[in-house]
């Protein structure tokens, strides 16, 4: 019975240690899909619309239901016409950090998005991408670092409301609150896409984000 209280302290301790995030990409498991994605990724890279157009679904899944479906749809809502270059930055960003395969043959990207750990909400964490990263006191790379995190899990800290372009404000452990880097990090909620092989050819079915 003496062995009880210690087993509970070694299982709590065991369950506090921090998530560990890796990087992974399924993606050569599959020649076929692995040229699909080289190409969309360099069609991307050089804005071409027709080519990124023809690696889409003709019904591409990109909204909760509000918008016109499909290809036309898809680049109105992104305003790619107009010039806005938001959607190659993000496409690019989904397509560079990997991906695994699901249990119907299906692509899921980015990595993180389809291996995310389950006992961490995607509304309260985001996951660090890189193994050395600081977090800043304030949303300002001048500012005096707090702490530094890596390849882990950090709570999504919410002590101020406004938002400030580029930064992400987290928990980072010790009490400590600070901001931390966009680009080095990705929330479960963040752009992710879906692709399936259908009539011999791959084409992306879902490019989404949110809930």
């Amino acid at each position: 019975m003496k062995l009880l209280p210690l087993f509970l302290l070694l299982s709590a301790m065991c369950w506090a240690q921090p998530q560990v995030v890796t990087a992974g990409d399924e993606g050569a498991k599959d020649p076929s899909f692995l040229t699909y994605r080289q190409n969309l990724l360099a069609a991307v890279k050089r804005h071409d619309l027709a080519a990124v157009s023809a690696a889409l679904d003709p019904q591409i899944r990109y909204s909760y239901g509000i918008q016109k479906p499909g290809r036309e749809g898809f680049f109105a809502a992104w305003k790619v016409k107009k010039g806005d270059p938001s959607l190659w930055k993000e496409m690019e960003d989904v397509l560079v950090h990997g991906g695994a395969f699901g249990p119907n043959g299906e692509f899921v990207a980015p990595w993180i998005y389809a291996k995310w750990p389950e006992k961490y909400d995607s509304l309260d964490y985001v996951a660090v991408l890189v193994p050395k990263a600081p977090v800043h006191a304030r949303p300002d790379a001048k500012s005096p670092v707090v702490a530094e995190v890596g390849n882990t899990m950090l709570k999504l800290s919410r002590l101020n409301e406004k938002e400030h372009v580029g930064w992400t404000e987290v928990e980072a452990g010790n009490k400590k609150t600070g901001y931390i880097r966009n680009n080095v990090v990705r929330g479960g909620l963040d752009f992710r896409a879906i692709f399936e092989k259908k009539n011999g050819k791959w084409r992306m079915m879902t490019f989404i984000g949110g809930d």
